[in-house]
Parts: structure tokens; sequence; C-alpha cells
């Protein structure tokens, strides 16, 4: 009774006799108080709604096999409105395929199927909400995947790294029901994760740290479902660093028109790779590949 009114919806009429509330809202619902004189009266009102999304409909899913799914269908009104279920268009509890997967939650406004089943549970799931004011129904697809593993990167890789380096082999793949995974070595053994040296991430992606020689080797990523099994080879070559045996002198050299000058600079890298060399003058590239760089003056500015 101490509400404010809503003074933007109300009006009076017959003298102040009269409470006109227009349009009339959920929250107007409540006690009211009349005094005149002396006298006072008290009027309880209940206010009456047709049923309202209150999430708004239900929505589409997309789910492996072996998943569970929550159909929600959640929604108001006065009074409490009544939710019936169907599947593609028949009672929930009448349908051909009823099991005791599906279970109804929240006052009926949750279907919960548990365990999917695409050749049971895929399809179009219908919720109707009434009461003696009116209804609103929605519809909600259901699909259900149900395929063999598949990977989404290539399944032969080579990863070159230098000794030392932080590496991640990939597993990315695409299952229905969700794969079984697991790592062996080229020796056949399951790969364990070991602190600060293998660790196999979220994504089912297997990090070595610090690599080392002896880590080199292939790598099998196996994936497993009910639909089948799959499997990615990643090849892992660890490098020793390339570093240089002969350099320029850093210093400052003063250089006399007319003479021959020669630079060296000679590095060596591992044993499986070719070296290139690249010569710059004032950040200007110059175009040949030696480690010997042969100068003959002939004008002080060269």
């Amino acid at each position: 009774m101490s509400s404010s009114l809503p003074f933007d919806r109300v009006s009076h009429e017959n003298f102040g006799k009269t409470l006109i509330i227009k349009p009339v809202h959920y929250t107007d619902q409540g006690t009211y108080l009349c005094r005149a004189g002396d006298f006072q009266h008290k009027m309880d009102v209940k206010v009456t709604t047709a049923p309202q999304w209150s999430e708004g409909p239900p929505k589409d899913l997309d789910l492996p096999e072996e998943a569970n799914a929550d159909l929600n269908c959640k929604a108001t009104g006065v009074p409490l409105p009544v939710v019936s279920w169907f599947k593609n268009g028949i009672p929930i509890e009448q349908s051909d395929d009823n099991n005791n997967r599906r279970t109804i939650l929240h006052n009926g406004q949750t279907l919960r199927i548990e365990d999917l089943q695409h050749k049971i549970d895929r399809g179009v799931y219908q919720c109707n909400v009434s009461n003696s004011f009116g209804y609103i129904f929605a519809n909600a697809y259901l699909n259900v995947k149900a395929h063999a593993p598949e990977f989404t990167t290539p399944v032969d890789q080579t990863i070159k790294v230098v000794i030392g380096s932080t590496v991640d082999l990939d597993c990315n793949v695409t299952a229905a029901p969700v794969p079984k995974i697991k790592w062996t070595n080229d020796r056949g053994r399951r790969v364990k994760e070991i602190p600060r040296k293998f660790q196999l991430l979220v994504d089912h992606t297997l990090r070595i740290s610090t690599a080392r020689f002896h880590d080199a080797g292939v790598y099998f990523c196996s994936v497993s479902n009910k639909f089948g099994i799959n499997k990615a080879r990643r090849k892992l070559e660890v490098y020793k660093h390339t570093y240089f045996v002969k350099t320029m002198d850093r210093a400052q050299k003063m250089l006399e028109v007319g003479g021959e000058y020669e630079f060296i600079c000679k590095a060596e890298p591992d044993a499986r790779l070719d070296v290139s060399y690249s010569w710059q003058k004032d950040d200007v590239d110059i175009d040949f590949e030696t480690e010997d760089l042969i100068i003959n003056l002939t004008k002080p500015e060269e």
C-alpha cells in the first residue's frame, strides 16, 4: 500500500471516486486503499497475464553424440502456465522413441536428454506454453553429430626447430562423440606428461619444452571413437644453432683508393643445412652471395 502509483498510466473519474490504470502492468498488482473522510476501503488486485518468454524461445542445438542436451522453454504468466513438449509434432510422452534418457525439469520448462543418440534424438522439438489467457509456441532443431575422427590440419607434418626451443605438435581433430586421444613416439611408447618437458594442452597439442637432439623423431597422435580411428604423424627435427666462425672486424677501417680489401664472414650451420650469405653496404643489398667480399677501390666514395 505504500508504493507510489504509476502516474503516467493513472487517471480519475467520477470526482475521484474511480481510479483507472491503463494499460495495466503485472507490477500493478497489490493492495489498494481508498479513504473518504473517516471511512476507508481496501481492495486486493491481482493481475493475470498470458504467457511471455522470460529468456526467449528455445534455441537450436548442435551437439556431438553422447553429450547431454538441455532444451529450455522458459516463460512467465499468471496464472502459472503449463508447458507441453513435442517431438516432430507428437507429444513427447507418446513418441515411438520415448526413453528414460529424457527428463522434464523446472516445472516443465527444461527438457533434458542425456547420452544423445543421433538416430533417436535428432529432430525438431516444440514447446507449447499456455494458461487461460493465451499461449506461445516455438520450435528448436536438435542436431546430433556422429562421425569418425577427422583432422583439420595435414596428417603428415615435419617441424624443424633449433635446440633449446619450445615446440607445439598439434592434433587438431573433430569427432562425434568426443574421441579418445593418445600420443606415442616412433617406438610405440605412450608419451606421458613430464613437468617442464612434455605437456598435453586442452586442445590435445603436445608441447615439448627445451627441445634436445634426443627429442627428435616421429610422434603419432592417435584418435578414436566408436565410429572409427585416425592417426596423424608429426616428425620433429632438432637443429643446432648457426653461428659465425669468422666475422668482419667491427673497428672502423681506413681504406686507400686503389687498394684491394677482403672482408670475410664465415658461418657454421647444422650439417643438414646449407648456408647462404648476403651482404649490404649502407643498408643496401649487394647483389651476390659468398662468404668473402673483395672490394677494389677506384673512387673515395666506394
